[in-house]
């Protein structure tokens, strides 16, 4: 009896400390999120758009070379925050995190210059509802997504490849094909990625290094966020012009 008591104990502690764990995950999360949004409304007042895109005599709206910086520049330090996770410092991580957000922000601020500010507040709800809900399935269902992580991976590529072609071919039915894929691609992301969050925990055996994963886990769920904002965007929203 006081064997099983002393287990309980220690499951229902485990179980708390992974709660509080995934909470500093989530409010990094949304810390980055909140601060990419002020930054994309920012993006999109005139001055500051003036900056990132000119317009050609066509009305067309082309990046500059600071616009392509701007939206380059997130995946050279995406690339820096994941091959320096083990000797990342925790305040390093905050703060590349922070500038990552930041110019992630900027870099989307053209979306309001496509989709009404409306279509785009809801669908950023809509969104956010999918991720709660598929998160929390991530965290607590006892089925093994291992093997489907490779296969999703598999499917961004082939999403890449696509979005690509059809820069070249223009074609609508393609273009909605991609949305949905997209939508389902990262669907299943969210729900992976959670549990493989939940997984390095569990793995962990230093509290130091779980605070900077705790900043990596979070940029992996902002991506996948993000992402899946940018699908049901396309796939759902109407175009402002």
């Amino acid at each position: 009896m006081k064997t099983s008591s002393v287990a309980h104990t220690t499951r229902v502690s485990v179980n708390v400390q992974l709660r509080e764990y995934f909470i500093k995950v989530y409010r990094f999360m949304s810390l980055g999120l909140i601060l990419s949004a002020v930054c994309a409304f920012l993006g999109a007042h005139p001055p500051v758009l003036g900056w990132l895109y000119s317009t050609n005599v066509e009305g067309m709206h082309t990046l500059s070379l600071l616009g392509w910086i701007v939206l380059l520049a997130p995946f050279v330090l995406v690339f820096k925050l994941h091959s320096d996770v083990k000797n990342l410092h925790y305040s390093k991580a905050i703060w590349t995190f922070g500038i990552f957000s930041a110019l992630m922000g900027l870099s989307l601020s053209s979306i309001f210059l496509v989709y009404a500010p409306g279509t785009i507040f809801t669908t950023f709800l809509i969104c956010a509802i999918m991720f709660g809900s598929l998160s929390i399935y991530g965290q607590t269902t006892q089925r093994d997504l291992t093997s489907i992580g490779s296969i999703l991976g598999m499917g961004v590529w082939g999403l890449l490849i696509a979005i690509v072609v059809n820069i070249f071919m223009h074609s609508a039915a393609l273009d909605f094909a991609i949305s949905l894929v997209g939508v389902g691609i990262f669907t299943g992301l969210i729900v992976y990625d959670t549990q493989r969050i939940r997984h390095l925990y569990e793995r962990s055996t230093s509290t130091q290094a779980l605070d900077s994963v705790a900043v990596i886990a979070a940029l992996t769920l902002y991506l996948d966020f993000v992402n899946l904002f940018l699908f049901l965007l396309r796939l759902f929203a109407r175009q402002r012009r």
